[in-house]
């Protein structure tokens, strides 16, 4: 009898652990290398062999960042687009999904598959309509020209019309409407702390789709002052050369604020997933 069929369920956890520990190695090295990276020059980022330690010139690199692009104010402008459309995002979300999963009423499938269809359609082929509303309502260049396309996704509306209609009983919505609560209550007080795990993982994939998006912003934000931080750093590349000291530093800073954000919110975040996956 060979080791591996006397032993199987300990060559099985070995086998589950070496996947693990190289797929937490193939997704943590990119991070920790542009975090390396944003603390070298960018003679020293392309030496062999290359750096695998962080270095001494990350305040420079940040000083240098801050002069060509702003990169603190983009900053501010990626966490208010961030936080307002993902927050106006899953309030409309869970609104729409509590409509869809609990009332029947006539061209609901049709209204819903509506939505589903226009999430199917790439951002590249409605994004001239969009700018020509945009510009009609002279928003371009400005916080809500950004927002307002977010703020009610056909991803969310799907989600939470399947979160509300497994886990929030319809007898407990109708038990609240006998004894006279309205519908913005029954929202407020009964689904919304229901789903409240779902919601807050919604929330954070939201935020992080909003704060990674590249080409709806760099159509509609034309000043230094509206870059968000992938525009901004993108403002940074040239044509023959690219400060990647700089960019390094920039994405270092893009990549700790959204890990800042998902601090608080793991819990949430991990109970959505359980509950997701369990149900």
């Amino acid at each position: 009898m060979t080791p591996m069929a006397e032993y199987p369920h300990v060559w099985q956890r070995a086998t589950v652990i070496l996947v693990v520990a190289v797929a937490v190695v193939f997704f943590t090295l990119p991070v920790w290398l542009t975090l390396v990276w944003s603390t070298w020059h960018d003679g020293q980022i392309f030496s062999f062999p290359p750096h695998l330690l962080p270095g001494p010139y990350l305040f420079s690199n940040l000083r240098a960042l801050a002069g060509a692009a702003n990169i603190w104010r983009a900053v501010l402008n990626s966490v208010v687009v961030g936080v307002v459309s993902a927050g106006a995002a899953v309030v409309a979300s869970t609104c729409a999904g509590y409509a869809f999963a609990k009332f029947r009423f006539r061209g609901q499938n049709f209204l819903f598959y509506m939505f589903l269809a226009a999430y199917a359609i790439p951002g590249q082929i409605s994004a001239i309509p969009l700018f020509i509303v945009m510009a009609h309502l002279g928003w371009i260049d400005t916080y809500q020209a950004v927002i307002l396309p977010a703020a009610v996704p056909a991803m969310g509306l799907f989600f939470m019309r399947s979160t509300i209609t497994q886990i929030v009983p319809t007898e407990m919505i109708e038990a609240a409407r006998l004894d006279g609560a309205g519908e913005f209550r029954i929202v407020r007080t009964m689904v919304a702390p229901t789903v409240l795990p779902n919601a807050a993982s919604l929330g954070v994939l939201l935020f992080s789709l909003s704060w990674s998006n590249l080409f709806w912003p760099l159509v509609v934000l034309r000043s230094n002052q509206m870059a968000t931080v992938p525009v901004a750093l993108v403002g940074l590349i040239g044509t023959y050369t690219q400060p990647y000291g700089e960019l390094m530093a920039g994405a270092a800073v893009g990549a700790i604020v959204p890990m800042l954000l998902f601090i608080p919110l793991r819990r949430y975040f991990v109970r959505g997933i359980v509950i997701n996956a369990t149900r």
